[in-house]
């Protein structure tokens, strides 16, 4: 961008000021920051370091990305003018600079003082789903202790239990706690904060309360105050309407009547006076004896709404008093108390327990960072002699997205600043209040609000001001077309206001035009696509059945006449020039992850290609929840939910009525024994066909489930059942493949954690899908596939066209509504109050409840502007007619984005002629490939698909499994692996051992555990007796030897070609097979090689020779060859039973 708006080139150009950038969507704050940092950097004056610069990005594409502009940026500085030569030495430096994540630039201050703060060199940071089993355990421990009728607490913890928790159980309980604990993280002292929510139960803390109740009122009363103009306007137009002459006022006069009386209610609010506010009454008009016409009719209505809802209000100030609020207090404050103690608790049992594992969670990162930089003695803070380095070394700031920060990192960024110090002032923060969407995070946009109310705003016309703080608003838009903002505005100047969104959308936050564009004669207009759902399905939840698929056809049908049409609707930045669409252009946004499955099967069935792009509805996905789905039934048939959902997936392919044919024959039966009845008893040889088969295919992975690892398991279940394969008949193949590659790195990370098995794997998975766990997968780029993506996830993106899906889908208000305990970081913590005739919310807990209403429709307007501001060239947006409803009361009342566009006014003259989609009909590949018993055709070269061509030697050892699984009998030992001494931990252990022991020591067994000793700690648990047993026996003698004369090998590596026969029999391709592998030890005597292997595990010895004896004879031939010498001996030794197995 060479032609920078004035307001963009004060942001650039300012100095020696703390500046903060109001920027909205699409008005270039990237290209700013950029600009900025280049001319710092190349200042004739005085150019600046650039490391001596902290640029913190909210994400770490977002730092990369602005890595490479810069470097971008410097290069073409450096191929422009031979003055900039110097900036050579500056571009190697980038990639090491300080632009980051505030995790990354806490996370380097740290590994460079870890022994200041306490903490062990080599820390990591733990795994996230790993976190939220421990938590869960954690609590369970201390609700055992709790619970314990000997202990202490326990008739004061029963009794606040008996006020909290549900009927069934203290679910509900362990929430409320990690609620708590994770508000408390993003705080600068955890434990201080976690105290004050006790202390606010001393005597007159609740008037906060009247102060919040009192904010919510004059966010409504200015609501009513703009509602009331339009009503006027509506007024004047009906003045020559009908008036019905009585003895009493005519309607004219009593609708003025109303606006005099909501005026001076507006009027007391606005006092700000609580007291008074109670005390004011108001008359009461009545139309009685006025014959009404239906527009007059109408205007009634709505101001009858507005009294209905100040009467909700009343309800609340009008019915409470000090002393009733200080019982209420007095109620509360044991219970409260007790909540608070727990969780300092559980905060310190889990501190200790990551302690332990040396692991830190990003919190934790920062915690520890804000630790080393001030000192917070008694509530008095001073910084330290690090945070004074720093600050002095630092020239300039930069903060992204500062309107998504939250109070510990301002703390941290402002302890290294010069401006904290006032020798200068060098802070400069970037962002939107307007696309703050990240509450649930603890993101504190009153952090931004706060600066730009108090900070001088920019004005070109008027002088500079002398203020060490300035204000730069940039509204115009250099993304989106003139059609696309002016909708955007039109129904934002509606219905976002400072205390509905976080600022007054007026014209000086509107979004102006900031490209020219070569615009059509009719430019593609924002579209409201309506589905006509049942209305006597009206409470179900949407996000579920026919009304969700519904609406995932008529958009894959949307998507479909958008590309067949070849309309040129999109305005093409390469080549300056209107296009028709492509998929790729497409970004279908949600509000729910969990509603992508619909979607892509209806895009998949209309053949549109598809991309999820959102890691954190990864456990969502439908290939995914299939191979779950399997687990879960190899781990327990008795899940009925689960066989219904592998019997009609790709393992099972039964169709949904022959899964009903199965269901409803008895309901006293599981599903599962439903099904072997049908085995025996059915009268469909098709269906008995598929029956039988998956009951095959379940009982064989029952038996692998008892001798493999998770990460094996989940491998074999993808790849050797043909799933993976399957992938190929949907348009979106790659992603789901890669999707299924990541499972498998998932399982084999889990496998590397203190838990094991398919059951703990399986609750590793529900709680990662509980807490919305984020899983990052690699993925290929698919240029044009369709996107599906959360609105949060689209955050700093564009697209051409954006489909905003499923709006009549309302807020997610459960927790406010139904939960018995509200927490807020400003007002506190408070619950119900239980008596004996049940439960009633309190003073404190109704105010809680209106403000987190009242923020919740706030963060949702933000959520919905951040959603449409995507859009580039065209907005298509989906309802739901059934549930369009005139919104009557005030911005509170808005329950979904459907509401908002009905009062904005807009939704009418934008509806979409949905005839027009009559025609396009479905032609899902997958449906095909279903109908044409493709599943049981069989490739000529089956046999060969799954062999690989490079294999360990522990790949031929599964080999051999498999065989062992059909000997009679055969039921491995399975250890947990928690019990180090019993598991493959061990196995490695022993192996590490008998590297590194020197074997000319080992002739008693305190040499052997001195040895041990030297090797480490984690070597405790290797039995020295097992090691002596070894060398004391004849063929140890000879390895001794062997060592004593340097003809003693240990870890010996190889790579070798072989016959494929030799690994899958005959009938294999007569492509060679690499094998690769590691020989534990042999040895060389004058007649040829001793070959040994060291097995650690629990077998009899025939079955240790059974498994292991392909692999000896690999590890034989492999030797043979590569030191051409014959292997004259080959022993397995089994370490468990101190025997040489000669084969």
């Amino acid at each position: 961008m060479n032609d920078w708006t004035t307001y963009q080139l004060k942001a650039i150009t300012q100095r020696n000021k703390d500046i903060l950038v109001s920027a909205a969507a699409g008005s270039g704050k990237t290209a700013v920051l950029v600009e900025r940092i280049i001319r710092i950097l190349t200042d004739d004056k005085n150019p600046v370091d650039i490391n001596s610069l902290v640029v913190v990005t909210f994400t770490k594409d977002a730092a990369e990305s602005m890595k490479v502009k810069i470097s971008k940026a410097i290069q073409k500085l450096i191929d422009s003018d031979e003055k900039y030569d110097y900036l050579n030495a500056v571009l190697p430096q980038i990639h090491n600079a300080y632009i980051k994540t505030i995790d990354s630039f806490c996370m380097d201050i740290l590994k460079e003082h870890c022994m200041e703060a306490m903490l062990e060199p080599g820390f990591t940071i733990a795994d996230q789903g790993e976190m939220v089993i421990a938590k869960e355990e954690i609590i369970d421990e201390m609700l055992e202790e709790y619970y314990d009728p000997s202990g202490d607490r326990y008739e004061a913890f029963l009794a606040c239990m008996n006020k909290l928790i549900n009927k069934k159980d203290d679910s509900n309980f362990k929430d409320i706690i990690l609620d708590i604990y994770n508000s408390s993280t993003s705080e600068p002292w955890p434990e201080l904060w976690l105290e004050s929510l006790k202390g606010r139960y001393e005597k007159g803390y609740y008037s906060d309360y009247k102060d919040a109740l009192m904010n919510i009122l004059i966010c409504f009363a200015n609501d009513l105050s703009k509602e009331m103009l339009d009503y006027k306007i509506q007024l004047d137009n009906l003045k020559a309407g009908l008036d019905v002459p009585t003895n009493k006022m005519s309607y004219n006069d009593r609708i003025e009547s109303m606006f005099t009386i909501l005026e001076q209610w507006i009027g007391v609010v606005h006092e700000g006076d609580f007291e008074k506010l109670v005390s004011y009454d108001y008359d009461k008009v009545s139309f009685q004896g006025c014959r009404l016409s239906d527009s007059q009719k109408e205007l009634k209505n709505r101001l009858v709404k507005i009294f209905e809802a100040i009467k909700d209000y009343e309800k609340i100030y009008k019915s409470i008093s000090d002393d009733k609020i200080l019982e209420e207090i007095e109620e509360n404050r044991e219970l409260v108390c007790m909540i608070i103690d727990f969780t300092l608790d559980f905060s310190k049992r889990f501190s200790q327990y990551k302690k332990k594992k040396n692991l830190l969670e990003f919190h934790d990162v920062e915690q520890a960072v804000l630790g080393l930089l001030v000192n917070n003695e008694n509530g008095i803070k001073s910084y330290t002699s690090l945070a004074d380095e720093l600050a002095d070394q630092i020239e300039e700031i930069y903060i992204d997205e500062y309107q998504d920060s939250n109070n510990l990192q301002e703390e941290i960024l402002m302890s290294i600043s010069k401006s904290a110090r006032n020798t200068k002032h060098n802070v400069f923060m970037v962002g939107d209040v307007k696309q703050s969407i990240y509450s649930f995070r603890s993101a504190k946009p009153d952090l931004f609000v706060g600066k730009y109310l108090s900070y001088p705003h920019y004005d070109p016309e008027k002088e500079d001001i002398s203020d060490s703080r300035l204000c730069v608003e940039l509204n115009a838009n250099f993304r989106s077309r003139a059609h696309v903002l002016d909708d955007i505005n039109t129904i934002f100047e509606r219905t976002m206001t400072s205390k509905y969104g976080g600022i007054d959308y007026d014209e000086r936050a509107a979004l102006k035009l900031g490209k020219k564009y070569e615009e059509v004669e009719e430019p593609p207009k924002t579209e409201f696509l309506m589905i006509q759902s049942d209305e006597a399905d009206e409470d179900v939840d949407d996000t579920e059945g026919q009304d969700l698929e519904e609406e995932g056809v008529i958009v894959a049908k949307r998507i479909r006449k958008l590309i067949e049409d070849k309309e040129a609707i999109i305005y093409d930045g390469n080549t300056k020039s209107m296009r028709a669409p492509h998929y790729g252009d497409i970004v279908i946004l949600m509000r729910s992850k969990k509603n992508f499955v619909d979607y892509s099967k209806a895009l998949s069935d209309y053949g549109i290609p598809s991309v999820v792009d959102d890691n954190s509805s990864y456990f969502f996905r439908s290939e995914i929840c299939k191979v779950i789905s399997f687990l879960t039934i190899i781990d327990n048939t008795y899940n009925d939910i689960e066989l219904y959902d592998v019997m009609t997936s790709y393992f099972g392919g039964l169709t949904s009525n022959e899964a009903a044919v199965i269901k409803t024959m008895s309901n006293k039966q599981s599903m599962y024994e439903n099904m072997m009845n049908y085995i025996a008893l059915g009268t469909d040889d098709e269906l008995k066909e598929k029956l039988t088969c998956l009951d095959a295919l379940i009982e064989q992975y029952i038996a692998y489930k008892k001798c493999m690892p998770i990460n094996e398991l989940v491998w074999r279940i993808i790849y050797d059942t043909g799933y993976y394969d399957y992938m190929d008949h949907y348009t979106d193949e790659n992603e789901r493949k890669q999707s299924l590659d990541a499972l498998v790195n998932l399982a084999k990370t889990y496998e590397n954690t203190s838990y094991s098995g398919v059951f703990s794997f399986l609750k590793y998975i529900e709680k990662c899908r509980r807490y919305n766990v984020s899983y990052e997968m690699s993925k290929v780029a698919d240029n044009d596939a369709v996107r599906l993506m959360t609105i949060h996830a689209s955050k700093g993106l564009e697209f051409p066209i954006v489909i905003l899906a499923n709006t009549q889908k309302e807020f997610n208000r459960k927790d406010i509504d139904s939960g018995v305990f509200l927490l807020d970081s400003k007002y506190g913590i408070t619950s119900r109050l239980i008596y004996e005739k049940g439960y009633k919310n309190s003073f404190l807990k109704k105010v809680l409840k209106l403000l987190k209403i009242h923020n919740l429709v706030g963060e949702e307007l933000r959520l919905l502007y951040v959603a449409l501001t995507r859009a580039m060239d065209k907005l298509i947006i989906i309802g739901d007619q059934s549930k369009i409803k005139k919104i009557e009361k005030p911005y509170s009342s808005f329950k979904s984005y459907q509401d908002i566009f009905v009062r904005s006014g807009f939704l009418d003259t934008h509806l979409y002629d949905m005839s027009q989609l009559d025609g396009i009909t479905a032609n899902s590949l997958v449906d095909e490939y279903v109908a044409s018993d493709a599943r049981v055709f069989r490739y000529p070269y089956e046999a060969d698909v799954f062999k690989k061509r490079k294999l360990t030697v522990s790949d031929i050892k599964k080999l051999s499994i498999d065989e062992m699984l059909d000997v009679e009998g055969y039921v491995p030992k399975v250890h947990d692996k928690k019990d180090v001494a019993s598991g493959a931990a061990f196995g490695s252990l022993y192996h590490e051992a008998m590297f590194y022991i020197d074997p000319s020591k080992t002739s008693s067994i305190d040499e052997i555990k001195a040895q041990l000793e030297a090797l480490g700690d984690e070597y405790k648990v290797v039995d020295p007796v097992l090691i002596y047993d070894f060398y004391a026996s004849d063929i140890g003698k000879r390895v001794v030897e062997a060592y004593k004369t340097d003809r003693l090998y240990r870890e010996k590596q190889f790579l070798i070609g072989i016959e494929p026969s030799q690994v899958y029999g005959e009938g294999a391709s007569d492509e060679y097979v690499m094998v690769q592998g590691v020989i534990d030890i042999f040895f060389k005597e004058d007649d040829g090689i001793v070959l040994l292997d060291y097995k650690t595990d629990h077998a009899t010895n025939e079955k240790l020779k059974l498994m292991y004896s392909s692999q000896l004879m690999q590890y034989k031939e492999a030797l043979t060859r590569l030191e051409h010498m014959s292997v004259k001996e080959t022993y397995i030794y089994s370490v468990r039973n101190k025997a040489f197995l000669p084969l």
